[in-house]
């Protein structure tokens, strides 16, 4: 049985913590909708056994314009076939599901796949970071920014990209002309992380090394609060990988994102 869990009620949350946790850099993203800023937008559904007892969960993110559902990593099949089966029963419309382990035949049985993207997650630890030097361009966000912020990543249609994660404090920008031409923040935090994201740097400004510098902006402020800072790059963007293990990240895994929808009418 499936059934949505209350964001209040303290024992079940912190069973799905205590379930994520044993796999905490494969449930990153889980575990992100668990914690603020994304558990104001995350529905969390827990699985229960005959008895009542919570197996696992789920969560799906409604903060984009389309869901994100997060299954746990190395969900038993039985499990896994009762999270989608509920699913296509309560989805209606596009989503997409990031997994480490996820794959998209058992996908296919319940709904259509039309687009997939596959990235590398990489990380770092405070000891491996060699920050960029000049950075003085680099502006830390305030509240005051949030209106140009947010017009930033509507001019550029950023997705995954929503106005909370600016509550993270991570996010940094650089201008020219009073407008900003590059700019990135975080997707998601947890106690131990923050998932850095939603870097873009304007076409007319790439190849200054603008990019790199908000990228080190925002790493050293996460390893100032973190553990670790993380983040996902499309696996044939070598320039992008490049950079990214210039600063001292790491290869972790790859990470599948599958784009879904209800499977089509079939006469």
């Amino acid at each position: 049985m499936i059934e949505i869990i209350d964001s209040e009620n303290n024992p079940l949350i912190t069973r799905c913590i205590n379930i994520a946790s044993c796999n905490y850099f494969e449930n990153m993203i889980l575990l992100g909708d668990l914690y603020p800023p994304c558990n104001k937008e995350t529905k969390i559904f827990g699985v229960f056994d005959s008895n009542q007892q919570m197996e696992n969960f789920f969560s799906i993110y409604e903060g984009f314009s389309s869901p994100s559902i997060v299954i746990p990593y190395k969900c038993k099949d039985k499990i896994l076939k009762e999270i989608l089966l509920y699913l296509q029963n309560h989805i209606k419309d596009k989503f997409v599901v990031p997994s480490f382990d996820l794959k998209g035949d058992i996908l296919r049985e319940f709904y259509d796949i039309v687009d997939t993207s596959r990235e590398l997650c990489m990380y770092i630890k405070k000891e491996d970071f060699q920050p960029e030097t000049d950075i003085a361009l680099v502006q830390k966000y305030q509240d005051k920014d949030l209106e140009k912020i947010n017009y930033f990543h509507r001019f550029i249609s950023a997705a995954p990209y929503t106005p909370s994660q600016l509550e993270s404090g991570y996010y940094h920008y650089i201008e020219a002309n009073s407008n900003i031409i590059a700019c990135g923040g975080t997707h998601f935090e947890t106690p131990k992380l923050a998932q850095i994201g939603n870097i873009y740097v304007l076409p007319n400004f790439r190849r200054k090394g603008y990019g790199i510098k908000v990228v080190s902006a925002i790493t050293e402020e996460i390893l100032r609060k973190k553990e670790y800072a993380t983040l996902f790059v499309l696996e044939d963007n070598l320039s992008a990988l490049f950079l990214y293990k210039k600063l001292g990240y790491k290869n972790f895994k790859s990470v599948n994102l599958y784009f879904c929808k209800v499977k089509a009418a079939r006469n």
